[in-house]
């Protein structure tokens, strides 16, 4: 049996949600692609080298729902930009989608976490080990440093970058228009950062 774990690809990004009392949700999803069965998935976490993993809630994203998401978009024009987006991109065929929740973690907080998963058969496979730091996804049109569309007739190639300075580091924030990841042209996006 062959098995891979996929993340922080156009389908799997980690994304960093508002939570409770000023705190954020740090979402974290990732694609295994495997004909087995899933039993067992368990997301080792720490926030700032503290665990994370009694707090920390996992789901499976069952099969359809990024088919459904896509319909809504296309039926109703609209989706919340910090948390759908990333759903509609999800790939069918033999990949299953697992999602962790980190709840409750502060901005600035640097995030270490990799997930194992137990398939029926007994063998288990872990990803990679991953770091991100949560950044607020509040950004504000003061933020907006440039907006960019190629060409008149190419809104779906837009993009919008964002950028603030806080203590200690600078967080950019790239939206862009078209987010289906299984279109084959989709354009490619780098951000280049440099210091001064």
């Amino acid at each position: 049996m062959s098995a891979r774990i996929i993340h922080f690809e156009p389908d799997s990004y980690p994304r960093v949600v508002a939570g409770s009392g000023g705190e954020l949700d740090v979402l974290l999803p990732f694609r295994v692609e495997t004909d087995a069965q899933i039993v067992a998935y368990r997301l080792d976490a720490d926030v700032d080298g503290r665990s994370w993993w009694p707090y920390t809630r996992m789901r499976r994203i069952r099969a359809g729902f990024a088919d459904w998401i896509r319909t809504r978009m296309r039926t109703h024009g609209q989706f919340r930009f910090e948390h759908l987006p990333y759903y509609a991109g999800m790939d069918a065929g033999r990949s299953q989608y697992l999602e962790a929740t980190l709840p409750a973690v502060h901005a600035g907080a640097r995030v270490t976490y990799a997930l194992e998963v137990t398939f029926a058969d007994g063998v288990q496979a872990r990803s990679a080990a991953y770091t991100t730091v949560a950044v607020a996804p509040d950004f504000t049109r003061d933020d907006i440093r440039r907006t960019f569309i190629p060409h008149p007739g190419a809104a779906l190639d837009g993009w919008v970058l964002y950028h603030r300075r806080t203590p200690g580091r600078d967080e950019i924030r790239v939206d862009v228009v078209d987010l289906f990841a299984h279109r084959q042209d989709r354009p490619d996006l780098a951000v280049q950062v440099a210091t001064w």
